[in-house]
């Protein structure tokens, strides 16, 4: 079933079965699409009925549902189809043993404007994080894994398949790869939806400033809650030899790739604050005298051999004997003075 140039009704009923839709057998010939959404899309729906009607011959009907977990009843828009023999490949398709699946033959029939049903369908854009999710809890995990290959090959895009506690699964795309996924199905974008599409459109900058605020405040006010907790946990997980040991790994990737730049702030901070650092330096020395006095003497007993090797290949260097000769010509003259100042007095 294909209608226009790049099978626009195909497209948008694939897109649909992959999220929202469904269709189901009348009979062993016909079959019927249907889907539901909150009564807040219901300029999508309307989008979709346009454009499914004609083939479909599809009609929307807004009523209302009781939800039992939150006992209240809520506005409904829902859209189907008449009964078709047109729709029976496609319950085959998605249907095969009574319960909807994804395969790579469905995934492959995909294109940037079935991307986009699907996501206006099941995709949500996080304000403050700035990522995109793909809410795939129907499928199992081994399909999840197909949609991600299917990700990574045909759009180039890597994605991740998250957890639930209830223990169904949905795909979450990082800061960089929903930037690439938004930019793909942008230009397909219903404009019911065009909300979905986070930073990249103008109208949600106020929005995402107001999220972030709140992010903000939430974060405070969570500190402030939990603050003794968090900083026990820190110190927990700072104290771990594998975190220290991947910390110092980091540092020192870091210093090399930025090792002028750094050496150069350092000097900069040294020559503003030479007195500061020389008096804190000064006081921390006297008022932990005797700690420091233990710990030099304590790391010279575990790194004696390190140590008296350091010294001896120092010792070593032509430059510093010849250093050392000075020294000892200029302090036995010295002394030589003060013998004969002294047998004059």
């Amino acid at each position: 079933m294909k209608s226009g140039k790049n099978g626009e009704v195909e497209q948008i009923l694939i897109g649909g079965l992959l999220g929202d839709g469904a269709v189901y057998k009348r009979s062993k010939n016909t079959a019927y699409y249907s889907e539901v959404h909150s009564i807040k899309q219901r300029g999508y729906t309307s989008w979709k009925n346009v454009r499914l009607g004609k083939l479909l011959r599809t009609k929307t009907r807004i009523y209302n549902q009781y939800e039992k977990q939150q006992m209240k009843y809520y506005k409904k828009i829902s859209i189907h189809s008449k009964s078709l023999p047109e729709l029976v490949p496609y319950r085959n398709l998605f249907y095969p043993f009574g319960k909807k699946v994804v395969t790579k033959d469905i995934l492959n029939r995909v294109n940037e404007l079935g991307l986009t049903v699907w996501y206006c369908d099941d995709g949500s854009y996080h304000f403050t994080q700035k990522v995109v999710r793909l809410m795939t809890d129907s499928f199992s995990y081994n399909e999840q894994v197909i949609i991600k290959k299917w990700f990574k090959e045909k759009w180039k895009l890597k994605c991740a398949i998250s957890k639930r506690k209830t223990g169904s699964f949905y795909l979450n795309f990082n800061v960089s790869e929903s930037e690439k996924f938004l930019n793909i199905i942008k230009d397909y974008m219903p404009h019911p939806m065009i909300y979905k599409l986070g930073h990249l459109w103008d109208g949600n900058n106020i929005k995402i400033k107001a999220a972030l605020r709140k992010d903000s405040l939430l974060k405070k006010k969570h500190y402030i809650e939990n603050k003794e907790r968090i900083l026990r946990r820190q110190k927990e997980y700072r104290n771990n030899e594998d975190v220290k040991k991947r910390e110092r790994i980091v540092k020192q990737i870091y210093y090399q790739k930025n090792k002028e730049r750094i050496l150069e702030r350092c000097k900069r901070y040294q020559e503003r604050q030479k007195e500061s650092i020389t008096r804190r330096e000064k006081e921390y020395r006297n008022k932990n005298a005797a700690r420091i006095s233990e710990r030099k003497k304590l790391y010279y007993v575990e790194n004696r051999e390190k140590i008296l090797k350091r010294q001896s290949d120092y010792n070593k260097k032509s430059e510093i004997k010849e250093r050392k000769k000075l020294y000892d010509k200029e302090r036995y003259l010295r002394r030589g003075v003060t013998n004969t100042v002294r047998k004059k007095t």
